[in-house]
């Protein structure tokens, strides 16, 4: 083994991604290329360093573990009927409230309502249901 296979390289942008998995690297390291890189600096080691090696392969980096789990991409701040409700979101009181100012004050989240809410796939609107509003949950009056 040469010198060149046995030492470890300075954490640049000009590594490769097999590069950057073969050796062991601090945190604190990681998160300072992260940021050189414009690469987001969150969630743990492991992730960071997936999402580092798919940068400096020239891939896109991956989406965060947990943004893509059932606490990440809520809805917050204003909300308007061209709001797309993103996979996993909660049925929140930012949902409740803009739910009520446009269907009324009795609205809930009934069952039908939190299985639309919860099946959302990243397409879906709010002015999709609120459309229908009754004045319980999200269900037409009969």
């Amino acid at each position: 083994m040469s010198d060149a296979q046995t030492q470890r390289p300075d954490l640049a942008p000009t590594l490769t991604g097999a590069e950057l998995l073969r050796w062991y690297w601090l945190k604190s390291e990681l998160i300072s290329l992260a940021r050189l890189l414009d690469v987001a600096t969150s969630g743990s080691k492991e992730e960071l360093t997936t999402r580092l090696a798919a940068v400096l392969d020239g891939h896109a980096a991956p989406p965060s573990w947990r943004a893509a789990g059932a606490l990440g991409g809520q809805l917050y701040g204003h909300l308007s009927a061209s709001t797309v409700i993103p996979p996993g979101q909660r049925s929140s009181q930012e949902l409740r409230s803009w739910f009520r100012a446009h269907v009324g004050p009795s609205f809930h989240f009934d069952r039908p309502m939190r299985d639309f809410i919860q099946s959302a796939d990243g397409t879906t609107t709010l002015g999709t249901r609120s459309s229908t509003g009754s004045r319980r949950g999200m269900n037409p009056s009969p």
